[in-house]
């Protein structure tokens, strides 16, 4: 393999691995909820009307996918988006299929 085509291999597994953490309906919603800024937990919950578990597991998943990040105060655990480069994939989402 040349070393184009492994260069290409490597940037497509990066590509797959963001757009896994993003194949689902519900973090989808949680992320575009995020794009306004850091966010607790209930408050994403109260935001997407999905229950609070739910929102903690995806978040959770998202977080193994470096998406969000979390930042802790007291007992509450804030969630912003990591890459903020993934703000312009959520504008081009939005402009491809929100129309």
């Amino acid at each position: 393999m040349n070393i184009q085509a492994k260069e290409l291999r490597e940037r497509a597994h990066r590509a797959g691995h963001c757009l896994k953490g993003l194949a689902n309906e519900a973090r989808l919603v949680i992320v575009m909820t995020l794009r306004s800024g850091e966010k607790g937990v209930n408050e994403l919950s109260e935001a997407t009307g999905y229950p609070q578990p739910t929102v903690s597991q995806h978040l959770s998943k998202m977080k193994e996918r470096d998406l969000v990040e979390a930042r802790r105060e007291g007992n509450q655990i804030f969630y912003s988006i990591k890459d903020k480069r993934l703000l312009e994939f959520l504008d081009l989402m939005k402009a491809l299929f929100c129309k």
